[in-house]
């Protein structure tokens, strides 16, 4: 093997096309040295500007740049600063470098910096150093954002698993709640039905049935007001908590013109808080309500209409939605077992009707 033949054997062969070496000098002369000393190792691009180096490491192919301290526009610094945000390292040739200039070349980001006197093996073998350093630094540095890149994504799903595990527990407390106030309902409607179901005399069952509305609400006026042979309505029983026995009789038969109309078609119950609301209901009825809330609903069986309660009270101890749930289930249950009633008395069918029957005050009226 001749000479020739054992120098080309231990060169290293030309990196690819991604491992391009930039050769930057305004001195024409010394930018062909510095390409004759590196372009039998790398795939070498000379430019005489910085400007023109870094638009064309911008376009890629670029793993490190041989920069000659001798460009008139740019500093050193600033030029190392511009190929590092480009993910190409630099190395810097001086005419004369000092230590200061060798310490800030190192903190701009330069891998090694050396004197035009070094000799070109030794330019050669201290530019792959720099570009094996340089090859580290840039896998480091895609792993370091390949890292962020995965960071961010973990993030992102566990916010979107946060996310859903919120909106699943929210669900879960709304399924929970629901499930509860249903249980309550069905609680409810059975022990009314339980107190009640025995009832089979229309002033037992009106008494039972305001009895146990007391319990429920607490302190209020009831009445419950039950249609005749003609489909009108009259005061059937009631409850008299604030007023004077022969006051509220009076009241509660005037509102039986009033009351039963605009409700014995209603869906369910009716919750009448303000005076507004009550004269929009009520009409001129409304004056006897004045300072109450209301809650009214019709007893429906079979589309029939065989009753119309109302609860009232003074407004500042108003009906809350709780107490219209409550309201709704004992409506419920109480038209079941009035139709029963009606079912064993044949409907009741007397020719005097339901009318008004004059009885002891015990806090109810009843009429059977």
């Amino acid at each position: 093997m001749n000479e020739q033949q054992l120098t080309q054997s231990t060169q290293r062969p030309k990196p690819t096309a991604d491992d391009g070496v930039l050769v930057v000098s305004a001195d024409r002369a010394r930018r062909e040295q510095l390409v004759a000393a590196l372009d039998q190792r790398f795939e070498v691009e000379p430019v005489a500007s910085a400007e023109r180096a870094i638009a064309t490491a911008t376009l890629g192919g670029i793993r490190l740049a041989v920069v000659r301290d001798d460009q008139p526009s740019i500093e050193v610094g600033e030029i190392a600063r511009a190929f590092d945000r480009l993910g190409v390292g630099i190395v810097v040739v001086s005419p004369n470098p000092s230590l200061d200039d060798a310490v800030q070349a190192m903190q701009a980001g330069v891998l090694d910096i050396f004197a035009d006197e070094t000799s070109d093996q030794a330019i050669a073998q201290r530019v792959d150093d720099a570009m094996q350093r340089a090859t580290t630094s840039q896998a480091r540095q895609r792993r370091i954002i390949r890292l962020k890149q995965l960071c961010r994504q973990l993030n992102t799903a566990r916010n979107q698993m946060a996310d859903e595990v919120g909106n699943l527990c929210s669900e879960l407390a709304s399924a929970y709640a629901t499930l509860d106030q249903q249980l309550a309902t069905m609680r409810l409607s059975s022990e009314f039905e339980g107190v009640i179901r025995q009832e089979l005399e229309l002033e037992s069952l009106l008494r039972t049935a305001l009895e146990f509305f007391l319990a429920k609400f607490g302190s209020l006026n009831a009445a419950v007001y039950l249609p005749d042979q003609s489909g009108d309505y009259s005061l059937g029983a009631y409850v008299n908590y604030d007023c004077p026995k022969a006051t509220a009789e009076v009241m509660l038969e005037q509102l039986a013109d009033v009351i039963p109309s605009r409700f014995e078609r209603a869906a369910g119950p009716f919750r009448l808080q303000s005076e507004a609301d009550l004269q929009r209901a009520l009409g001129e009825g409304a004056t006897w309500l004045s300072g109450q809330t209301l809650l009214a609903a019709p007893c429906h069986e079979d589309g029939e209409c065989l009753a119309v309660i109302a609860l009232f009270r003074d407004r500042r101890n108003a009906f809350d939605e709780d107490a219209v749930r409550t309201f709704a289930v004992l409506v419920e249950a109480f038209a079941a077992q009035l139709a029963r009633v009606v079912r064993v008395h044949h409907r009741c069918a007397q020719d005097e009707g339901w009318g008004m029957a004059d009885e002891a005050d015990d806090g109810f009226g009843l009429a059977a």
